[in-house]
């Protein structure tokens, strides 16, 4: 199931960073970044429970960044 969550979120990034490369319309930058920060997230869960505690705390932390920033993006809009 979390192989699976990991694969949507991955290919939702993946499709919506797409199509703001081709067209150029930097507006849907949250739209990409909310999802993101969901899958640095559940890297950095997975990270710590399989005892990675540098990568998982790291993880978490950008990811936590990516939400900060991806939220201020999108009220600043």
């Amino acid at each position: 199931m979390r192989i699976l969550i990991k694969v949507l979120l991955s290919a939702l990034v993946i499709a919506v960073a797409g199509y703001s490369f081709l067209t150029g319309d930097r507006t849907v930058i949250p739209l990409y970044m909310f999802p993101l920060a969901l899958l640095l997230l559940m890297t950095g869960i997975e990270n710590l429970k399989d005892n990675k505690t540098f990568y998982g705390v790291i993880s978490i932390i950008v990811s936590a960044f990516v939400f900060f920033v991806a939220g201020y993006i999108s009220l600043a809009a």
